[in-house]
């Protein structure tokens, strides 16, 4: 009997995540590898460099392939500026005495899909938020029902043509092919958020390092959805330039030694070395917090506007969740509650079995949700066929032990 193997693939900017897990018949899908490489050729979530992001994909595939796969098939994320969402409604007539089915759910959601959208964009997902039967309102599945009229209020997502296409080039360059693709904001809900957060409504902020995606989640839906070309790279840029110190000491002191909330640092002195300069010089903890905590007031305020203007700020009941490697600064979590009056807190993956350290944290949140969404896709569609192949993933193993030798 084949395996179903499941790939999910997170390509951000500051590093290519692959995870790979077996969809086991009555269980949860099974994680059984995983490979990470340093990104390159992405900025601020969209593809510049075909060649450079392709090599980075490869990197990632062959470490999840040296354990025995061959891998052909991925589900994939896409974020950045290219990612927008917007709300629309469809309604249609039902002939008189005709039971709602299939096919009038289809015929319902073309017409939420006819909505005018610019030549260079396409329509990358279409979610149901309630149906409507003769005017009556939250209906969550109409099938079975009689009536005259049916309509359905939705949430899509359009995606740029340019980007999808590069994304597509990049993997296949890389030798392997796009099973499905998904926006990296949904793919972290999926993965992170309760049923309840999305109910009763919750903002989903995915903070990577060149992106943060915003998903607005009400009644079990998407009602607003956004990618800002906002991370923790800004926060790193600010601190090299503020303290004339090189990206790499800045990424490692916002690591090691930052927060964005005050209260948080007990030392009152850091130690830094500027560009040029070989002593090294102290600066105190709180100008160090004052450049972090400026820009990631900046994007959260900016966020929050947003979303007051969308008009469903009023219904988050269920808080504030946090996912991404940006999301683990120190203080991100107080600094969200305070600012959206709301509770927060930092999520990790859930659904998935064997998820242990290092892919059991946010920064994975991506990765987790694509599999999941490929598991969803292959119980009805059918799975993919990927090969096992023990001795190519021992050969490419071998091949890499070289290299490092060499």
């Amino acid at each position: 009997m084949t395996e179903d193997i499941l790939v999910g693939l997170d390509i951000g900017c500051s590093l290519v995540r692959c995870l790979l897990a077996v969809n086991e018949e009555g269980s949860t899908p099974r994680v059984i590898g995983w490979g990470v490489a340093p990104s390159d050729g992405v900025r601020n979530g969209v593809i510049i460099n075909i060649r450079s992001a392709a090599n980075a994909i490869s990197q990632a595939i062959t470490e999840v392939e040296n354990r025995g796969y061959e891998v052909q098939y991925v589900t994939a994320g896409i974020t950045g500026m290219s990612i927008d969402g917007m709300n629309s409604r469809g309604v249609v007539a039902i002939n008189k005495g005709k039971e709602i089915g299939d096919f009038e759910i289809d015929r319902v959601m073309d017409a939420a899909k006819a909505v005018v959208i610019p030549e260079d964009r396409e329509i990358l997902h279409i979610i149901p938020q309630e149906y409507m039967v003769d005017g009556t309102p939250d209906i969550a599945d109409p099938r079975g029902m009689m009536g005259v009229r049916l309509e359905v209020e939705t949430h899509i997502i359009t995606v740029s043509l340019t980007a999808v296409r590069n994304l597509i080039n990049a993997v296949n360059t890389a030798g392997i092919k796009v099973e499905e693709l998904l926006f990296g904001g949904l793919a972290a809900a999926e993965a992170c958020l309760t049923q309840d957060e999305k109910f009763y409504g919750c903002v989903h902020l995915h903070m990577g390092a060149g992106t943060t995606d915003v998903t607005l989640w009400y009644k079990g839906a998407p009602r607003f959805t956004r990618s800002y070309p906002l991370g923790g790279n800004m926060v790193t840029a600010d601190l090299s330039s503020v303290l004339h110190i090189s990206i790499t000491d800045a990424e490692r002191l916002k690591k090691e030694e930052g927060a964005c909330y005050p209260g948080l640092l007990e030392n009152d002195q850091v130690l830094i070395q500027r560009v040029g300069d070989s002593r090294v010089t102290p600066i105190q903890h709180n100008d160090l917090l004052e450049i972090i905590g400026a820009r990631v007031i900046e994007t959260l305020e900016i966020i929050k506007n947003d979303l007051i203007k969308s008009g469903f700020m009023d219904r988050i009941n269920g808080g504030v969740v946090l996912t991404g490697g940006a999301a683990l600064l120190l203080g991100m979590p107080e600094l969200a509650q305070k600012l959206f009056h709301r509770h927060s807190r930092l999520a990790v993956p859930m659904g998935l079995g064997s998820l242990r350290d290092p892919i059991n944290g946010t920064d994975w949140s991506v990765c987790a949700g694509l599999v999941q969404a490929a598991a969803r896709t292959h119980a009805t569609i059918g799975p993919r066929v990927q090969q096992r192949s023990s001795d190519k993933g021992l050969m490419n193993w071998i091949k890499n032990i070289f290299k490092k030798i060499i």
